[in-house]
């Protein structure tokens, strides 16, 4: 799976949630492959191991930070930005 596309999708097409209509440009774009793996990376960071009870949203982030790092190194800064954008969309 090449890495590069996925982080471009989330560059160009993730905006404040992973929309269908995001779907559908980032299959049009890179493939039916690229959008489904972007689909399987953007629900396991917006899922990540977060303890709503005891943590703020601040400590989220820095939970969200790490599982990014430990579980794809390889997103880029601004992919990893609009994850974190979603992820506060999401839980807010």
């Amino acid at each position: 799976m090449p890495e590069a596309e996925v982080n471009a999708a989330f560059e160009r097409f993730l905006r404040s949630y992973l929309s269908l209509e995001a779907r559908q440009e980032i299959e049009a774009a890179y493939g039916a492959e690229v959008a489904v793996r972007a689909k399987e990376v953007y629900d396991r960071c917006l899922q990540c191991p977060v303890d709503w009870r005891h943590q703020t949203m601040d400590d989220a982030l820095l939970v969200l930070a790490r599982f990014m790092e430990m579980e794809y190194p390889w997103l880029t800064q601004p992919a990893r930005r609009n994850i974190n954008m979603a992820f506060i969309y999401e839980w807010k």
